[in-house]
């Protein structure tokens, strides 16, 4: 799987430029494919039905990288543990994992605060 990026890289995909504002699993053919959640620019967020899945491998270029400190960090390597291991798992395996690495996120987010 191709590195993950952080919220707010701008990609290009299929000629059109993206900003990436999230992480989401789509169950294509019961198989569990990572994609990232992007807006267009320079338009961004105009309604729901601007936002766009585009599978994380098939990203064109990384015009830009988003914001990156210690948290995002931490984020993106539990994140990509996940995505990486989706071909092992099957779609309720992988909701159990979900839940449970936004439980560890809650807790992460905890101590930064400290």
């Amino acid at each position: 799987m191709n590195d993950m990026k952080s919220i707010g890289t701008i990609i290009s995909y299929k000629e059109s430029t993206y900003m990436v504002i999230g992480y989401e699993v789509c169950d294509i053919d019961d198989t569990l494919i990572p994609h990232y959640v992007v807006v267009p620019i320079p338009l961004g967020y105009m309604n729901p039905e601007s936002l766009r899945v585009i599978p994380i491998n098939e990203v064109d270029t990384i015009i830009q990288d988003g914001y990156f400190n210690d948290f995002a960090k931490k984020y993106i390597d539990v994140r990509s543990f996940l995505f990486d291991g989706l071909t092992k798992q099957s779609p309720s395996e992988w909701i159990k994992a979900e839940e449970a690495f936004h439980d560890s996120i809650d807790k992460m987010e905890e101590h930064t605060d400290e």
